[in-house]
């Protein structure tokens, strides 16, 4: 294996490593050496890599979203109304959400709420996550399936819905995750009101 090789399998045990140890002990709970002893390195080593636990959480987290995202850039929007769009939005959002419940988890409840560069991260992947879903209801508006409305406050209306829907069980309220059915009912709620 080349260096660079080993390099990069030793970084993705790194990261493996830290999910296990951030869903079985939380965030603050979790320690750097239980996650260097997890993936077979010595502290120092993992230090190389990451210089804080919040650091490498951050590339878990970027990394996820980056997953999450690239689910969106397959092809066959095109032929899709904006009904059809939203439900393969959500058919998506809840595989991903189910594959990856302990991190939703994770971010709701355990991550430190003073760290201003992940919640200025965060912020700045709701307004991109917002003006795609913005830009979407501009063409269904152009193409006369919704009525005329604020692009941008529907996006975030609609945002709003679908994620309360998973309030409860991100916060643990709830068993079992909410259904991709589930959300298309919210979702049905919302465009009464903006459909033509």
């Amino acid at each position: 294996m080349s260096r660079e090789a080993n390099k990069e399998a030793k970084r993705e045990r790194i990261l493996e490593a830290g999910m296990q140890v951030f869903i079985e002990n939380g965030f603050r709970d979790g320690k750097m050496e239980d996650i260097a002893a997890l993936a077979g390195i010595a502290k120092g080593t993992l230090y190389e890599y990451y210089d804080s636990k919040l650091h490498l959480l951050r590339e878990i987290v970027r990394l996820s979203v980056d997953n999450y995202f690239s689910r969106f850039d397959r092809g066959g929007w095109e032929e899709l109304n904006f009904r059809e769009q939203m439900y393969r939005i959500i058919d998506m959002h809840c595989a991903f959400v189910e594959d990856n419940a302990y991190l939703a988890r994770l971010l709701a409840r355990d991550v430190p709420l003073h760290d201003m560069e992940m919640k200025d991260w965060v912020f700045k992947l709701n307004e991109l996550r917002t003006g795609q879903l913005a830009a979407r209801i501009g063409e269904a508006v152009r193409c006369g399936e919704l009525r005329r409305v604020d692009n941008v406050l529907a996006a975030q209306v609609i945002l709003a819905a679908l994620g309360a829907v998973w309030m409860s069980y991100v916060h643990g309220d709830a068993e079992k995750s909410p259904t991709a059915e589930d959300m298309k009912a919210a979702l049905e709620l919302v465009l009464i009101g903006i459909e033509k």
